[in-house]
């Protein structure tokens, strides 16, 4: 066989680089949902996008861990907010955030997709309503929008 090697040739120009993501404000994101299988599943789609996940298994443990992380001054940047669990549902948790100073976005997340079950969700102070099955593209889509608009919004503020 042979072997030739190119003497003075320029090399090709390298493929430009895609351009960076911008980067997101939403790091932190709590995840209130009650059944494990869910859990691992929402956890595992938001990890893999480089998301920081704290899980609750109910209302009650959301309220919980989002003023322990606000008292610790590391408060969640984002809750995905199952409607439907024990103790405390997402509406009536949504509500306790809202009433206790929590501004950063609620979405919520359930299997009725009814105009009327967005409406009561909305009402209750979640800033958007994700139905379930949930896709990865869906759900990192959604997280990354209300990052931008998060970010937008701290942005004007300061």
């Amino acid at each position: 066989f042979t072997f030739a090697l190119p003497v003075g040739v320029v090399p090709p120009a390298a493929e430009p680089e895609p351009p960076a993501e911008p980067r997101h404000e939403i790091r932190r994101v709590l995840l209130a949902e009650d059944a494990p299988d869910t859990q691992r599943l929402i956890s595992v789609m938001l990890r893999k996008a480089g998301f920081q996940v704290t899980v609750a298994n109910d209302g009650r443990d959301a309220c919980a861990a989002a003023e322990r992380a606000r008292e610790k001054g590391e408060p969640f940047d984002l809750i995905l907010m199952d409607v439907q669990m024990p103790e405390l549902d997402g509406c009536a948790a949504t509500e306790w955030l809202r009433a206790h100073g929590f501004h950063q976005p609620i979405v919520a997340v359930t299997a009725h997709s009814m105009e009327s079950d967005r409406k009561r969700c909305l009402d209750a102070g979640c800033d958007d309503y994700l139905t379930k099955p949930l896709t990865p593209d869906k759900l990192i889509g959604l997280v990354r929008r209300r990052a931008r608009e998060w970010s937008a919004r701290a942005a004007a503020v300061n």
